[in-house]
């Protein structure tokens, strides 16, 4: 989850129009020196892994139950 003003720190890092960007590498350590990443326990059976589009898929439909 990210708030908004986040996303004004990866639009000025990088340029997903040109090339890739490894998120984990580039964009999550300057939130770290920016002190703007945050973390909270979740428990294991809530985890909804989204790495693909039929994971996503899947994931937005058991959020829509809820």
């Amino acid at each position: 989850m990210l708030e908004p003003s986040v996303y004004n720190i990866i639009d000025k890092m990088v340029n997903l129009d040109k090339v890739p960007v490894d998120f984990e590498k580039r964009v999550i350590p300057e939130l770290v020196r920016e002190r703007l990443l945050y973390t909270f326990t979740i428990p294991l059976e809530s985890w909804i892994p989204v790495n693909e589009e039929k994971e996503f898929q899947q994931a937005e439909k058991l959020l829509k139950k809820i």
